[in-house]
C-alpha cells in the first residue's frame, strides 16, 4: 500500500514519505530500515480498516461540489435502503473482491427487484464511491469495474398511469378558477401573487425552482428567457437552470402574457418595487408557499398532484396539439428528446375520451379496416 520510495540517506538513517489527512506529505525517519518499515505499517493500519460506511460523508462532501444538493439526497437515500447494515458496507475496502461485490449486486437486485432506474441510483454509489477510495489510493484497482451485470435480470421500468402525472383539460379548468378566485380575492394577504404563479406554470412548462427565480428582465415581448434557478436548500438564486441544457427561451402565449399583467398591475398597485415576476417584496417568490397551493388547488379537484405534473402537462398538451419534439425538447430545456417523451408525454383525455377516440378511429368508413375490399 506504501507508494513512496525507502531509502537510506548518507547519515545512516531511513527515510519514507507518509500523506497525512488532508493529503499533506510528510517525511518520516528510523535508523533502521525494519524500525522504518513498521512505521510505515502502523501508518496504513488506520488505512486498512477502512470501509465504505467510514468513507461515505467524505465521498458525498466532495460529490457535492460536482453535483445538486438533490443528487447528494438522492444518494443517501439509495444508501439507507441498499447498503446501510450491510456486511459489504461495514467490510474494510481493501478486503473487498471482485466475489463480494459481484455477489451483492446480483442479491440486491433479486432481493429489490430492480429496475433499470432504481439499478442506477443502487449502483452509482459502488462505481462511484470505490472510485474514490482509489483516489485516496486505499485500494489500486475498484473491483466493481470487474463486475459484469445482466441487464436482462432488470425489472422493466412501468410507466406510471396517465391519470396520476397530468391533468385533464377539466381538472386544469378548475383549478384555474380556484386560483384566480383567490387571487381576486386576497386569499394570500403577504404575497398574493402565489395562484397567479401556480397557474403560470401550466402556461410555460417551467420547474417551480424557475418560476421563482423569475424577473421582469428575462420577459423580450412574447419570449421569455428561462437563465436561473432558485435552490430551496440554499435559499440561493443561480445563474443556472436544472441539467445541462442551460439557458432556454419559452415562447409566451397569451394567457401566459394575461399572468404577468396581473403580476404587474397588482405590484404597482402596491408600490412594490422588486426585480421579481412573482413576488411583492424584493427577494424571489416563497417556494415552499406557492408548491403548498399547488397542493391546495389539485386536491380541490379531488387529486393529489405535485408541481412537476404541471411540466408534464404543458408536454403533453404540446404532443397533443402536434408540436415538433425538437421545438418541445428545446422549450422545455432537455438535452435528448428520449426524457421528453419517455417521462413527459401522457394521455390528458379522460376514459370517456379515449373510449371515444378509439370508437370514431375504428369506426370511419375511411379507415383500412372497415374498407370492403381488405376482406
Amino acid at each position: 500500500m506504501h507508494n513512496y520510495k525507502v531509502w537510506q540517506g548518507d547519515d545512516g538513517r531511513w527515510r519514507t514519505y507518509i500523506v497525512e489527512e488532508g493529503g499533506k506529505r510528510r517525511m518520516i525517519t528510523a535508523g533502521t530500515r525494519a524500525n522504518l518499515e513498521q512505521k510505515i505499517v502502523e501508518h496504513h493500519k488506520v488505512d486498512a480498516d477502512i470501509s465504505m460506511t467510514d468513507l461515505l460523508d467524505d465521498w458525498l462532501r466532495y460529490k457535492g461540489l460536482q453535483v445538486e444538493p438533490t443528487t447528494i439526497s438522492r444518494l443517501r437515500r439509495a444508501w439507507a435502503r441498499y447498503y446501510a447494515d450491510t456486511d459489504i458496507a461495514q467490510k474494510p475496502i481493501v478486503n473487498l473482491s471482485k466475489l463480494d461485490v459481484d455477489t451483492f449486486i446480483h442479491a440486491t437486485i433479486e432481493q429489490y427487484e430492480l429496475t433499470k432506474k432504481e439499478y442506477a441510483n443502487f449502483i452509482t454509489i459502488l462505481n462511484q464511491l470505490l472510485d474514490y477510495a482509489v483516489d485516496l489510493e486505499l485500494i489500486e484497482r475498484n473491483p466493481r469495474r470487474d463486475v459484469r451485470v445482466s441487464r436482462r435480470k432488470l425489472r422493466l421500468d412501468i410507466k406510471k398511469p396517465d391519470q396520476t402525472q397530468v391533468f385533464t383539460a377539466g381538472e386544469f379548468s378548475q383549478l384555474r378558477k380556484s386560483a384566480l378566485d383567490d387571487f381576486k380575492n386576497d386569499v394570500y394577504p403577504v404575497n398574493s401573487l402565489i395562484p397567479l404563479a401556480v397557474i403560470f406554470m401550466f402556461f410555460s412548462g417551467l420547474r417551480i425552482s424557475e418560476v421563482v427565480a423569475l424577473q421582469w428582465a428575462d420577459v423580450d415581448g412574447n419570449m421569455l428567457h428561462v437563465r436561473r434557478m432558485y435552490r430551496h436548500e440554499t435559499k440561493q438564486v443561480v445563474p443556472r437552470t436544472k441539467g445541462a441544457y442551460g439557458e432556454r427561451t419559452v415562447p409566451m402565449i397569451p394567457e401566459a402574457k394575461e399572468i404577468l399583467s396581473l403580476c404587474q398591475s397588482k405590484q404597482a398597485g402596491c408600490k412594490i418595487g422588486t426585480k421579481f415576476i412573482f413576488s411583492m417584496t424584493k427577494d424571489p417568490a416563497p417556494y415552499g408557499a406557492i408548491e403548498k397551493a399547488f397542493y391546495k388547488y389539485s386536491k380541490k379537484s379531488g387529486l393529489r398532484k405535485s408541481s412537476h405534473k404541471a411540466r408534464k402537462t404543458y408536454v403533453s398538451t404540446l404532443i397533443d396539439a402536434g408540436v415538433n419534439i425538437n421545438t418541445i425538447r428545446q422549450v422545455v430545456g432537455h438535452v435528448d428528446e428520449r426524457t421528453t417523451l419517455h417521462n413527459y408525454t401522457f394521455d390528458r383525455s379522460s376514459e370517456e375520451e379515449k373510449l371515444q377516440a378509439v370508437t370514431e378511429a375504428l369506426s370511419d368508413p375511411k379507415s383500412p379496416q372497415n374498407d370492403p375490399k381488405n376482406g
